[in-house]
């Protein structure tokens, strides 16, 4: 799909968000939450694409640092959220060489 794009002067890109339950997951209680799984996904795209491409431990480290980053009544992001997941999006974006 990404030899078809690029003939068509598109750049694909693949965004795997992290859903609230496995960013906040070292902050739960052994035990309190079964295992997840996904567990192993984002270690598995760092393994095969590379650490550019594992978002999961800047999520968690705004999680910290970003009060509600996921919304508190939802398991959706809130807006500043969102506003970091865009630059993320924006980090991974790079201009195309003509």
């Amino acid at each position: 799909m990404q030899q078809r794009a690029k003939l068509r002067g598109i750049q694909l890109i693949l965004v795997t968000v992290p859903d609230k339950s496995t960013v906040y997951s070292p902050w739960i209680r052994a035990g309190q939450w079964h295992a997840q799984p996904d567990d192993e996904l984002f270690r598995l795209l760092e393994e095969n694409l590379g650490a550019s491409q594992n978002i999961l431990p800047a999520f968690r480290l705004a999680a910290e640092r970003i009060t509600d980053f996921y919304r508190p009544d939802d398991t959706h992001l809130s807006l500043n959220g969102f506003r970091f997941l865009g630059a993320q999006i924006a980090q991974l974006v790079k201009p195309t060489q003509e």
